[in-house]
């Protein structure tokens, strides 16, 4: 479907994110870290075979956050399914506004799916692909992300 590509935002990526519980998850609160975003689609066959690199990655990728977003008509419906199913072992998320699917979010045009948008630590697009990634590929883009800094550690004890 597409190779890589530089980062598509030259500002820090705002976006905000549904949970299938409801809860909101704001991108701006992820700066610091890496994100990961792997927007799917339920019904799309390469999304489907795409879960289990992005799980491996996930469980492996300790310093990632992996959000699931699902990319369709009627996603507050289809997200809880799909999460419910599957139990991914990242979080299953999408976009109330479907911003994403319309290609007006902070993250621009979707190609198509599944597209992965990695995140660096500045909250900027490092490199967005789309079609499927093997595990592999997935640790070279978070490798990528990690180069440009700015990643900071938690002084938060651990419980």
């Amino acid at each position: 479907m597409g190779g890589p590509t530089g980062p598509s935002t030259e500002t820090p990526v705002s976006l905000s994110l549904t949970t299938t519980d409801g809860r909101i998850v704001e991108l701006a609160d992820q700066r610091g870290g890496l994100v990961l975003l792997f927007v799917l689609a339920t019904y799309d066959g390469l999304s489907q075979a795409a879960i289990r690199p992005v799980s491996r990655f996930t469980r492996e990728a300790n310093d990632t956050v992996v959000l699931g977003v699902v990319a369709e008509r009627d996603a507050a419906s289809f997200a809880p399914i799909y999460a419910s199913s599957l139990q991914p072992p990242y979080t299953v998320v999408y976009d109330a506004a479907a911003t994403i699917t319309a290609g007006t979010s902070a993250l621009g045009e979707l190609p198509g799916v599944p597209t992965f948008y990695m995140i660096d630590a500045h909250g900027l697009v490092v490199e967005r692909r789309s079609g499927y990634l093997t595990e592999a590929e997935l640790f070279a883009l978070r490798d990528r992300a990690r180069a440009r800094g700015g990643i900071t550690t938690s002084t938060t004890p651990s419980p």
